[in-house]
């Protein structure tokens, strides 16, 4: 939950908002899904799957402090890795990716994204990128058990998060109320006044 640098959050706000969009449910273009497409989506998605590595079983990691030099570089790391997942695993299902602004990549595609009230899936394309892209990165890629952080931690993080937020409204910069459910700094596109007043705030 912890945001230590600028790269590091443009990649976890990268990753978090395509988690988002894809859980959410997106607006409706009247497009339904097929059973047949939705069994031809399943296959080249299980053509895809592959057994979780980077967590592992082990319990003896030694856990990581936030806000140290070996926790920022193991996040920045992982988070990486989960970039680069979502790249590839995107161009294995033919699904065209396009800078989202802030150093990130989203799908391309005028059919909309998401699920529908009820839960099943918006599109074919929808089924595709959230099971064979987002969902299969979160299988393979899960946060280490060194970099977990007990609900205390978070709680403390949550706080910092809320600090910054209030400190950069008063530098001028509207930002929503970071929240447990959503703890990340919505900074947006790239903004010299921005990153200026997220620099100052972080440092208190």
């Amino acid at each position: 939950m912890t945001t230590t640098s600028t790269t590091l959050r443009r990649l976890r706000l990268a990753l978090g908002a395509t988690a988002a969009a894809a859980v959410l449910t997106a607006c409706t273009s009247g497009q339904t899904t097929s059973a047949s497409d939705t069994d031809k989506a399943s296959d080249e998605i299980a053509s895809l799957a592959s057994p979780g590595t980077e967590g592992g079983t082990d319990d003896s990691n030694k856990k990581l402090k936030p806000g140290t030099k070996k926790y920022d570089d193991a996040i920045n790391d992982h988070y990486r890795k989960r970039f680069n997942c979502h790249r590839d695993k995107a161009e294995r299902l033919g699904i065209e990716l396009v800078d989202d602004g802030n150093g990130g990549l989203n799908p391309k595609t005028d059919e909309g994204l998401g699920t529908k009230p009820d839960g099943s899936y918006l599109n074919d394309f929808s089924k595709r990128y959230i099971e064979g892209v987002v969902q299969a990165c979160d299988k393979e890629l899960p946060l280490p058990k060194e970099l977990e952080e007990s609900p205390q931690e978070q709680q403390e993080q949550l706080k910092k998060q809320q600090k910054i937020a209030a400190c950069m409204r008063k530098e001028g910069i509207d930002i929503k109320e970071p929240t447990f459910n959503d703890p990340t700094l919505h900074l947006g596109t790239e903004d010299p006044r921005t990153e200026a007043a997220y620099a100052k705030c972080e440092k208190g």
